[in-house]
């Protein structure tokens, strides 16, 4: 094992899209053991978090990577893909335990609104792996190595149906317990998680990390009421003109001057993230409400993580969402 070099790995680490939450690490540990119990009541102890994750890759010819870490374990990573419904590819991590006993627990990872799957979430699956997870990790449709003919159309719907066939895929597998399967989303998918969450109990604990709870709210307040009234202008209008046959208008993800930018210019280097998505895909965003979904989570374990000032997805709503959810429930942030 080469040697690591751990004070600038963790630098690296705090600059994931939620770096910050990194020191919430416990709190989420604790949230996931419930995959790995038979009795619910373990929560209540602290769990290691396993810290500083060193990533030193080397490829087999069957496309499989293993990964050095700090605790001289070995983790398994496989490059894959897995089919949706309708055949769309999704393209995938999957990460297993070396050793430890199968049928393993499993969590499902995916990403916000266009990132992609290199873009710290395999930090995270290194994590959770090593603590003797099944973790998959994919690509939304339309996005990074996953399949889908119009590139950059992000329709959380779609988003959400492909969450349960990642759910269903990696119950398949031989070395997962389908008993015990944990979702992790953030941001755009942190809202998928909590409608999945709600309405698959297949889904035995949910960690949303600074979810999307509202999207109408998170477009209309940076718009103000007339730049909300132009918005839904412009979206009927691009509505009319993919009617007629016309191609897709493209627009930003993120715009030079924004924190999301900054941090995406950063992690998206050498990743197949493209700073683009369709107009109909903002439009989308604000007709989507998964807060709603968020009472009837219960009695899955539900963990949120937040941020102290989210301008992005509004910690207030969280707050607020958190309020409507029933016990078992935590929140953390920072």
């Amino acid at each position: 094992m080469r040697a690591v070099d751990e004070e600038g790995w963790k630098k690296r680490l705090a600059r994931s899209p939620v770096g910050p939450l990194v020191h919430a690490g416990r709190v989420v540990a604790r949230v996931v053991v419930f995959l790995a119990s038979d009795a619910a009541d373990c929560i209540s102890g602290d769990v290691v978090f396993v810290d500083g994750v060193a990533p030193a890759p080397r490829c087999d010819p069957c496309g499989v990577f293993r990964v050095a870490r700090y605790r001289e374990d070995v983790v398994m990573r496989e490059n894959l893909e897995f089919k949706s419904l309708d055949g769309t590819p999704l393209a995938a991590f999957l990460y297993t335990p070396d050793s430890g006993s199968r049928p393993f627990p499993a969590i499902v990872l995916s990403h916000g609104f266009g990132a992609v799957k290199e873009m710290a979430l395999d930090r995270y699956a290194d994590v959770f792996c090593a603590a003797g997870f099944v973790c998959l990790v994919y690509d939304h449709r339309n996005t990074g190595s996953s399949g889908g003919t119009l590139r950059g159309e992000i329709d959380p719907w779609q988003q959400i149906s492909d969450m349960r066939d990642a759910i269903t895929y990696v119950g398949s597998r031989a070395e997962v317990d389908a008993d015990r399967i944990g979702l992790w989303g953030t941001s755009y998918s942190g809202g998928h998680s909590l409608v999945v969450a709600a309405t698959d109990r297949r889904v035995k604990c949910v960690v949303s990390l600074v979810p999307t709870i509202s999207g109408h709210q998170n477009t209309i307040r940076p718009l103000a009421t007339d730049g909300y009234a132009a918005f839904v202008q412009e979206a009927n209008e691009e509505r009319s003109a993919r009617q007629r046959g016309e191609e897709p208008r493209m627009i930003p993800i993120s715009v030079e001057g924004t924190a999301s930018y900054e941090w995406s210019k950063v992690a998206g280097v050498d990743t197949t993230w493209v700073n683009s998505c369709t107009l109909l895909s903002r439009a989308s965003r604000s007709a989507y409400e998964p807060g709603s979904y968020i009472a009837a989570i219960s009695p899955t374990p539900l963990l949120l993580a937040l941020m102290t000032h989210d301008t992005i997805c509004l910690t207030d709503v969280q707050l607020e969402a958190y309020s409507a959810a029933h016990e078992p429930k935590w929140v953390s942030g920072k």
